[in-house]
């Protein structure tokens, strides 16, 4: 009978291939070390489960290339991986994936232009000139990235219209976490399929794969540029103008 430490290294170093069977006993095998884990810095139950999820969606199901390096996993690996995940987990990345800031002004004055660029109650994290600036550095409007990104945003399965507009795109004292959309949609919110859809914790980097996930693949397209830190801006609007699409729809 295969141990759980060979187990662990076998599954974890096949995660290219990995079923989604398989990817769920990976989760459990690691649920299991950090569950014994002493080093937790709070007590509350849920918080530990969110940061396990968060954990393993952003570390662990990061894609991984078949010709990658081969480990000895045992629980010790997962626990170092884990404890310089914590140690990143409050730190300003100076590459983000959500510079996605949709939050209502109500007392926002939008006679100034240079106050933050306003549509339809949402604040754009850009005054109107840089904008502007931006788009015409692309060669894009407004419009036509406001169709694509309505155009992405209804080809997607209920459980990614639901993550994007209740995880990725919610302010933080109101995102859903990744466990209730799983709890939600038990059969289509599976890790390897929240991965490749591109939904990431908000702290996190923008992996230099991100273009492999159909968010990134939509960016990709949308806007014919590379996804990397040299297009942040321009990464930026396209989030932010996806997230008023999938807010909206909140209230269709």
């Amino acid at each position: 009978m295969t141990q759980p430490n060979e187990r662990l290294s076998e599954l974890f170093n096949r995660r290219p291939d990995l079923s989604a069977v398989e990817w769920s006993e990976l989760y459990g095998l690691i649920k299991q070390i950090l569950n014994a884990y002493k080093g937790w810095h709070f007590d509350n139950p849920e918080d530990k489960e969110d940061r396990i999820h968060d954990f393993f969606l952003n570390k662990i199901l990061a894609p991984t290339s078949k010709d990658h390096s081969h480990y000895d996993c045992r629980p010790a690996l997962i626990i170092t991986m884990f404890k310089n995940f914590e140690s990143d987990y409050g730190k300003k990345p100076s590459q983000k994936l959500n510079t996605v800031s949709l939050d209502i002004e109500e007392n926002d004055d939008t006679s100034n232009p240079q106050d933050k660029c306003l549509e339809d109650g949402h604040r754009f994290d850009f005054s109107p000139d840089q904008l502007e600036e931006t788009l015409c550095q692309y060669g894009l409007t407004r419009d036509q990235i406001t169709r694509s990104a309505s155009d992405f945003f209804k080809g997607l399965e209920a459980y990614a219209q639901y993550s994007v507009s209740h995880h990725l795109c919610a302010d933080a004292d109101r995102a859903v976490p990744i466990t209730t959309i799983q709890q939600r949609y038990p059969q289509s919110a599976t890790y390897y399929k929240i991965n490749k859809l591109g939904i990431l914790h908000k702290r996190n980097p923008m992996p230099a794969d991100y273009d492999r996930t159909a968010i990134g693949q939509w960016l990709k397209n949308t806007l014919n540029s590379e996804i990397d830190s040299a297009h942040i801006s321009i990464i930026s609007i396209a989030l932010q103008i996806l997230c008023v699409v999938a807010l909206e729809a909140l209230d269709v």
